[in-house]
């Protein structure tokens, strides 16, 4: 539509439901490892059903397995992930987790399936989701101090005309359906992204 712009979950059967005005909508899914679209729908005063889209895989993208690691939440420490890339790496200071000496499990991986914003674009392959639960299981949604973490980007998915020199990263919001923006420092050098977060959450180079 003319400046519209909305994202949904498919539930656990595909299904979703998007609430839209009239016009002419382009219709694009994402998921781990895999795309589809962009789908032409009209909306006339009408609730079109049945739009499907087919996905296939991300063409030079492998699928690898989330990674966990253990780490004292009062010692704090760093964490990488190859599987994300040889830069990616997590600084989180004693008692960013809390002040257990209970092991924490920190999740990271590469996820593909973020939405893209409503202007602008991210780097798909370089989106991860970082995820923490205490030694109880229980989720680890707020952190007591900031963690800085560095994310790789691939110059090959900057944008046509794109500086890579502006590049941030966002952490998406779902409220306002949008990135909320990190102050980032760039290093076109070593291709990395560093900002601290009070959070974890999913985070994607955006440009």
């Amino acid at each position: 539509g003319a400046g519209g712009f909305a994202v949904a979950q498919t539930d656990s059967t595909g299904a979703y439901t998007l609430s839209v005005k009239n016009g002419t909508w382009t219709l694009r899914a994402h998921s781990k490892g895999y795309e589809g679209g962009p789908m032409a729908v009209i909306v006339n005063n009408s609730s079109p059903a049945s739009q499907t889209i087919a996905l296939s895989a991300i063409a030079g993208y492998t699928l690898k397995a989330d990674t966990s690691e253990n780490l004292t939440p009062s010692s704090g420490g760093y964490l990488t992930n190859t599987n994300i890339g040889s830069a990616f790496k997590m600084n989180i200071p004693a008692n960013a987790l809390g002040t257990s000496s209970n092991a924490s499990t920190i999740t990271t991986n590469i996820n593909t399936g973020l939405p893209n914003p409503p202007s602008g674009t991210i780097l798909k392959t370089n989106a991860v989701t970082i995820s923490a639960v205490d030694s109880s299981g229980q989720s680890i949604k707020t952190l007591n101090s900031p963690v800085t973490i560095t994310l790789p980007y691939d110059v090959a998915q900057l944008p046509v005309g794109a500086s890579a020199a502006n590049l941030v990263i966002g952490t998406w919001n779902s409220a306002t359906q949008s990135y909320d923006t990190l102050a980032t420092t760039v290093d076109t050098t070593a291709h990395t992204l560093t900002a601290t977060v009070s959070h974890f959450s999913n985070f994607a180079p955006e440009s």
